[in-house]
Parts: structure tokens; C-alpha cells; sequence
């Protein structure tokens, strides 16, 4: 159900995403005291959006995150790996060659490089940490589960 922190990296990560339809995408890592998730979600969706979903904490489903284009398709979940193995088939049929040589070609092209930008992203992690609110809000949440107010 839940692609946020780590999901949101694999997901970037990934060629292509098919999300369950109970899929729910997000960035909590600033009510969290981090930051993170930005330069892979990036990738799936547009920068306005990522911003919105990063600043608030906010959330939203599958559904609304293919309208952006970034995932391929919203399946029910038990249909999840079925649909994956069809699209992996159908690339299987390609030379190797040719897919290899295509995903470097494509990794070359993209506009910017994921893991440069992730590790500089993480950075800023490193500095939250060193702010009285970053520890605020990951007391908040391992002691209530719930954001801190500020």
C-alpha cells in the first residue's frame, strides 16, 4: 500500500512502475526531522508536484501519480505481478544487446544523474540533524506517531 522513504527510491529507481491501485505515494521525511526522496521522485513526477507532496507531507494514490505519467499502469493488487511479468516478457523478446545498449543511452540522456543527486540530497539530512526541529519532530513521531506542530 504505502511507497514512501525507501519505496519512493526503488520506485524512482526503477525503469518502469506499475502500482497497485491501494498504492499511496509520499515524502513524510520532513515531519520526520530528514529530508530525502526528492531526487527520485523526480522522476515519476513534475517538479511543482514533487515540491507540494515534500513540503506538506502530504500524500496521494496511484491513481493521481499515473496522471502525471510516471507510472506505467494502476492494476488491482492481484493482478500486481502478472501485469510486471507480461511487460518483462515482452522486453525479454528483445536482443539484450540492443535493451543494454538502450538503457545506457537512455541513462545518458536523462537530465540529470539520480544518484549524484540523491547523495547530495542526503546531505541536507546530515544538516537537519544538526537542528533542535529535526529532533522534535522525530521525538513527535516515535513518541505519538504524529507530526510536531510548530
Amino acid at each position: 500500500g504505502f511507497v514512501l522513504g525507501g519505496g519512493i527510491g526503488i520506485c524512482g529507481a526503477a525503469d518502469i512502475v506499475v502500482a497497485s491501485e491501494c498504492a499511496r505515494f509520499g515524502v513524510p521525511e520532513v515531519d520526520r526531522g530528514a529530508l530525502g526522496g526528492g531526487a527520485h521522485l523526480q522522476r515519476l513526477l513534475p517538479l511543482q508536484k514533487v515540491r507540494y507532496l515534500y513540503f506538506t507531507g502530504l500524500e496521494m494514490t496511484a491513481q493521481e501519480a499515473a496522471r502525471y505519467g510516471g507510472i506505467e499502469a494502476v492494476v488491482k493488487r492481484d493482478q500486481l505481478h502478472d501485469h510486471a511479468r507480461a511487460i518483462a516478457e515482452k522486453i525479454a523478446e528483445k536482443s539484450p544487446a540492443l535493451i543494454s545498449l538502450a538503457k545506457e543511452a537512455l541513462n545518458g540522456v536523462e537530465a540529470s544523474n539520480l544518484e549524484r543527486n540523491y547523495r547530495w540530497e542526503q546531505g541536507f539530512t546530515a544538516q537537519a540533524y544538526l537542528h533542535s526541529d529535526s529532533q522534535m519532530t522525530r521525538d513527535a513521531f516515535v513518541t505519538t506517531g504524529e507530526n510536531a506542530n510548530f
